[in-house]
């Protein structure tokens, strides 16, 4: 059995690739976009270059008719409950109460 040489693609080359920041890549796997890199030693992950650009052409290709290949590359959904609620800033707060203050004093005239 012989085996090809490759390099493989660090998340610094998949940003560059991509022209994005290693944080959106980072995003990108966490919600199934881009496939899980593999870790060699402690801190290095990397992907083999066919499982990543298959992927990249998986997702840039046009859609195909078969509705089980498009559910396959979609990334999966996450339910309302694994979102983070979302805080409101005071000032914005302060400022939505006054707005609604002054409306209401516009309503009553």
């Amino acid at each position: 059995m012989s085996t090809q040489p490759f390099t493989p693609i660090t998340r610094e080359q998949a940003a560059q690739i991509l022209s994005v920041s290693i944080a959106t890549i980072d995003n990108w796997i966490v919600k199934g976009i881009l496939p899980k890199p593999k870790g060699i030693g402690e801190r290095l992950v990397y992907w083999h270059p066919d499982t990543f650009y298959s992927r990249l052409h998986a997702l840039l290709q046009p859609e195909v008719a078969q509705g089980s290949e498009k559910a396959a590359l979609s990334p999966p959904q996450q339910s309302m409950e694994t979102k983070r609620p979302t805080r409101k800033n005071d000032a914005v707060d302060r400022s939505e109460r006054g707005d609604a203050a002054r409306l209401a004093r516009l309503n009553q005239k």
